[in-house]
């Protein structure tokens, strides 16, 4: 029945079915790869957060987080004092 159907195909017909079925099939393995590399990253993170909980390291080490707290975005004490107060209205 298959090959039936695949012989007599005309070309222009047969080559669009098998454009659409490799595109189909790209598209697939793109998505397939973007999952595993997504599964990749969090499972490497889980790993990381459990190695630092089991190495004792529970927020205490100030010479990885800084004096900051760790706080990327909290303000130094630098750029604090250049803070003018709000006029009075």
């Amino acid at each position: 029945m298959l090959d039936e159907l695949l012989l007599n195909l005309r070309p222009a017909a047969l080559l669009r079915t098998l454009t659409a079925d490799y595109l189909h099939a790209l598209l697939c393995e793109a998505a397939l790869s973007s999952f595993a590399a997504e599964n990749e990253a969090r499972m490497e993170a889980m790993a990381a957060a459990r190695n630092q909980i089991e190495g004792g390291d529970h927020g205490q080490n100030h010479r990885t987080r800084g004096w900051r707290g760790g706080d990327p975005c909290a303000p130094s004490l630098t750029q604090m004092r250049f803070i003018k107060p709000a006029p009075e209205l």
